[in-house]
């Protein structure tokens, strides 16, 4: 079961950046159970995913858990109305925006089972995005990564539908093109390193059969739980579909 809750967090002035990602994580690693913290630092891909969304003047802490072992507790965060982040030693207040829940199969049968009526996904990274390769951060964006990505994360958490194949992947490759975008390179900082990313705006036209246009629709939605690329746990990597153009 995935898993999404999103809080209207009253950040001060002095903590509204999404920098301060990985010390929300270590504030939501304190309100899980200890025993499952030490299983997610065992796992090759974590279940769990948190960012900050800024919208004008609203700030929104998003909260995702891509499993049931995470999603099972992370439900019962959802009356949590204050958090306090000890390295400012700030106390700020929460409230619930939305909470999401479905199930990995009903994500599948709702997106393979859509209507079709056009071929153009306009998407939002909403916080720095980069992926590494051979020792390197590729702060560029590119179908295949982005892909290969949700492909592989999405199979690692499902437990029915498995998604990732070469000749697949590869058909996406040549399928899938960015047709314009509107990206700024923007440092993402953690406790001791800054990695450089891709944000802003992008728009893909999807060619191919119909139900190749609804697998990769399907990844995108995964996109906007899962996030793409790398450190997504600790706030990079966040997506979102700007529904007016999801399909024009």
């Amino acid at each position: 079961m995935i898993v999404k809750l999103r809080y209207k967090i009253n950040l001060p002035n002095s903590l509204r950046t999404q920098n301060i990602g990985s010390t929300l994580h270590g504030v939501l690693m304190e309100l899980l159970p200890s025993e499952l913290v030490e299983h997610l630092h065992n796992l090759s891909y974590n279940p769990f995913r948190q960012r900050l969304i800024f919208e004008k003047e609203l700030v929104i802490w998003e909260i995702v858990g891509l499993h049931k072992m995470v999603s099972e507790e992370l439900l019962k965060l959802e009356n949590l109305r204050e958090i306090t982040i000890k390295r400012a030693q700030k106390t700020v207040s929460l409230s619930l925006l939305s909470k999401d829940a479905i199930a990995v199969d009903d994500l599948v049968k709702k997106e393979m089972g859509r209507e079709i009526d056009s071929r153009i996904i306009s998407l939002k990274f909403t916080s720095p995005t980069s992926f590494k390769a051979n020792g390197h951060y590729d702060i560029f964006p590119d179908i295949r990564k982005i892909f290969r990505s949700l492909m592989m994360n999405f199979d690692f958490f499902s437990e029915t539908t498995k998604i990732y194949d070469y000749e697949v992947l590869s058909y996406i490759e040549e399928n899938v093109h960015i047709v314009s975008y509107k990206l700024m390179t923007k440092n993402f900082h953690l406790e001791k390193i800054k990695v450089k990313g891709f944000q802003g705006d992008m728009t893909l036209k999807v060619t191919g059969a119909e139900q190749f246009v609804k697998l990769v629709l399907l990844m995108i939605k995964y996109a906007t739980f899962a996030g793409i690329g790398m450190k997504t746990s600790l706030g990079m990597g966040g997506v979102s579909i700007n529904e007016r153009h999801y399909l024009r």
